[in-house]
């Protein structure tokens, strides 16, 4: 319920929002609350025990709503695994650009914790240990993969299908994004994020992502379609990803 009083210029607050002098709905600001960013923690881990990914993720951004940027983890969990858990997530679910963004993340974590830096040859091993699985990750997806941005035409179908047969059981993390990238074609008729390299069809249309198109890093493959035209293929440079400033 609102109040709007029209000889103010601004609005009336009842607790559950604003409403401006223009009648337009402000919603509150939300800033950390670190017992309810311990809850989605807690929850995060229970629910990687279930396999229940899409809860992982769930509650993985709506702890970063909430999270105290001084105390990542609560006393609960270091940053790194937290960052850690959300990418493993975001594979499981096919989402590879942010789970790309979130191993960065886990790294710069890992380097900046006091406790792995610590002088002990047991905090080294362990640190030496989580970097060398993130940065094994972390190649993969800038050697393997291809930044790609899809737009087509809404009457289009939006038929993504992969030309060199289905994925192993052992490439589940390509298997899950490409399944997610042609949902999203095929829903919205636009797709941005990362896909394995390989030979690709639009909609009938040859799209060789990495093999005879070669794609050079820091490239993004930009796709773009206009009525009853060919594929229209074009490179465009890309920003390297930014170490955050977590330290």
């Amino acid at each position: 319920m609102y109040i709007f009083d029209q000889g103010r210029t601004s609005g009336v607050s009842l607790g559950i929002g604003r409403l401006d002098a223009f009648g337009k709905t402000r919603k509150k600001k939300t800033g950390p609350d670190p017992a309810e960013a311990l809850r989605h923690l807690v929850e995060m881990w229970k629910l990687k025990d279930r396999d229940a990914w899409s809860g992982v993720e769930s509650h993985f951004l709506e702890w970063r709503k909430v999270r105290d940027k001084d105390n990542l983890g609560g006393g609960y969990k270091k940053g790194w695994e937290i960052y850690q858990l959300a990418a493993q997530a975001a594979m499981v679910l096919g989402d590879a650009a942010s789970r790309y963004q979130r191993l960065i993340t886990a790294m710069v974590l890992t380097v900046c914790d006091p406790e792995l830096n610590a002088s002990e040859s047991m905090a080294r091993a362990k640190k030496d240990e989580v970097l060398k699985d993130l940065l094994k990750d972390k190649l993969d997806l800038e050697e393997n993969w291809v930044d790609v941005d899809i737009r087509l035409p809404r009457k289009s179908e939006g038929n993504l299908k992969r030309a060199d047969g289905l994925f192993t059981r052992e490439e589940g993390d390509r298997s899950a994004a490409f399944e997610r990238a042609k949902r999203i074609l095929r829903n919205q008729k636009e797709f941005q994020g990362l896909l394995p390299i390989g030979d690709y069809t639009i909609d009938g249309e040859k799209v060789p992502l990495g093999t005879t198109w070669t794609i050079p890093r820091w490239k993004k493959a930009s796709i773009r379609k206009k009525s009853n035209r060919p594929l229209d293929r074009q490179l465009k440079s890309k920003e390297p990803p930014m170490w955050l400033d977590q330290c």
